[in-house]
């Protein structure tokens, strides 16, 4: 009897912990994503991505202005200068980082299963993963600079556009009839 007891006690101690443990092709927790987002240091991640998103966008507003401020003294383009940077800070200024984390939660919750999530765990805690939390700041500032070129082209060519049609439409609604107004006589 006490064997059959010790034998229930120790299958039931036993198979407990396995009855609740999560096996790979489970979905990813919430607490699975935390602990990957931490592994990643995407807070980190998230900030350095706003900065270089605020330089990037700082060139590229510079660049735009100029034709704009073409016309203006040297003291009032820095005066516009100043102003963006203001601005600028303002709009980049207290982003609610952990908003934004809590936002990724669910959507690495519907890609990776909890195995995956571990799996990228690990990988964030070896040195290659090291290397890349440590380079990916630089690596996207990098990229960013080798694309503003070809974004502030196309900036400017999609802005030329723009300004192009509203001309054509301020033409054009200038010169339609307006319906409360009298027809002239011939």
């Amino acid at each position: 009897m006490k064997r059959s007891c010790a034998a229930v006690v120790l299958f039931v101690s036993l198979a407990m912990p396995m009855a609740f443990a999560q096996r790979a092709n489970d979905p990813a927790t919430r607490e699975d994503v935390l602990a990957m987002l931490e592994a990643s240091q995407a807070r980190k991640q998230v900030d350095s991505t706003l900065e270089t998103m605020k330089k990037q966008t700082m060139q590229l507003f510079d660049t735009l202005m100029q034709g704009e401020t073409a016309q203006l003294s040297k003291e009032q383009r820095d005066k516009c200068s100043a102003f963006l940077r203001t601005e600028m800070e303002s709009l980049y200024s207290d982003y609610p980082v952990g908003e934004l984390i809590e936002a990724m939660i669910p959507v690495y919750q519907r890609y990776y299963t909890h195995g995956e999530v571990q799996e990228l765990i690990q990988f964030y805690h070896s040195p290659l993963g090291q290397k890349m939390i440590a380079q990916n700041p630089r690596v996207t500032a990098d990229c960013m600079e080798a694309m503003r070129p070809i974004l502030t082209r196309v900036a400017q060519e999609k802005m030329k556009q723009v300004q192009d049609r509203m001309q054509q439409f301020l033409k054009q609604v200038k010169d339609e009839k307006s319906p409360t107004e009298p027809e002239a006589k011939p």
